[in-house]
Formats: C-alpha cells, sequence, structure tokens
C-alpha cells in the first residue's frame, strides 16, 4: 500500500485550525480562571499598596511605629533629652520644678518596645503650666499621660505629672 500524503492546502489548513483551537481556549481558560471582582480587589490592592509605601517612606526615621508613638533612638538617649526639655521648658515658662523622675521602667509584655517612666512636679503660674502641658502635647515621640493634677495654691499652681515614653529598642 502506498502511503497518502495530504496535500499542502490540507496541512495548512489543518495548521490553521489546531492553532485556532488553542488560541479560543486560551482565551476561554484566561476568562474562566479570573475570580469574580478580580479588577476591582486588584485596583484597591494597587491603591492601599500605593498609600503603605507613603507611609513607609514618611515614617523610615521612626521606625515600625508612628512616629508619635514611640521614638526609635532608644530609651537611653531619649531618657537624658527628655530630662533636658523638661528643665528647658519649665525655665522658659517661669516655673519651677520641685521634683522630676525619669528612669528606664522595668520590661514590658511588648517585646522591643521599652518605656521611661516619667514624673515631675512644677509650681509657677496658671499658664506657665497650662503652657507646658500644651508643649508637652506636641512632643515627637508623644509622652502618654496616666495621671495630671494641676493645684491651686493661693498665687500659684502646683501640676504634677506621671506619665511615659515610649521607646522602641
Amino acid at each position: 500500500m502506498k502511503p497518502v500524503r495530504p496535500s499542502a492546502g490540507t496541512l495548512v489548513t489543518g495548521l490553521a485550525v489546531v492553532g485556532l483551537l488553542a488560541v479560543v481556549s486560551g482565551v476561554l481558560l484566561t476568562k474562566l480562571s479570573r475570580p469574580v471582582g478580580f479588577d476591582e480587589r486588584l485596583a484597591a490592592l494597587t491603591a492601599r499598596t500605593a498609600l503603605a509605601e507613603r507611609l513607609v517612606r514618611h515614617n523610615a526615621v521612626a521606625g515600625p511605629l508612628a512616629p508619635r508613638g514611640a521614638c526609635a533612638s532608644g530609651p537611653a538617649g531619649q531618657l537624658q533629652a527628655l530630662k533636658d526639655e523638661l528643665a528647658a521648658n519649665a525655665t522658659r515658662l517661669d516655673l519651677q520644678p520641685t521634683m522630676v523622675d525619669a528612669r528606664i521602667a522595668p520590661a514590658g509584655l511588648t517585646p522591643g518596645v521599652t518605656a521611661i517612666a516619667l514624673k515631675f512636679e512644677v509650681v509657677g503660674s496658671y499658664a506657665g503650666a497650662m503652657g507646658l502641658l500644651d508643649t508637652l502635647s506636641r512632643r515627637n515621640p508623644a509622652i502618654f499621660a496616666e495621671t495630671v493634677d494641676l493645684v491651686s495654691r493661693t498665687s500659684s499652681v502646683s501640676l504634677s505629672f506621671v506619665g511615659r515614653v515610649l521607646c522602641v529598642a
């Protein structure tokens, strides 16, 4: 028996049909493999990624926590800076410190985060005490107040403050 050779036209037509089937199958499989709402979720993810990149660039100096949330320099450097800043602000606002105690607090529950415990008392004018609290409220990193007592004395006020500053170790 003699082998039958397909003509060139039949061969080209057969290859075209196979190619067309491959393309149609690829398009159908692509459509079937895309979940419902894929484009919307991809757009939302892209927007969140851009926001995250901006925040990371903005907070690169402060580390993984918000810049007002914790100091990135560690507690030892922040401890002396806190004492110096408190003394300078008290002098500027004409307040007399009667007690200042700032120390590194015992280890807490959050690994890698150390607290500086801060206690101070100052005596002076009401405006000076309010000015000191205002200045401390704008401080970076933030001082988290635990108790604040303002007591009137005849011609002055006494401000007692207990709080914490958090530092990333």
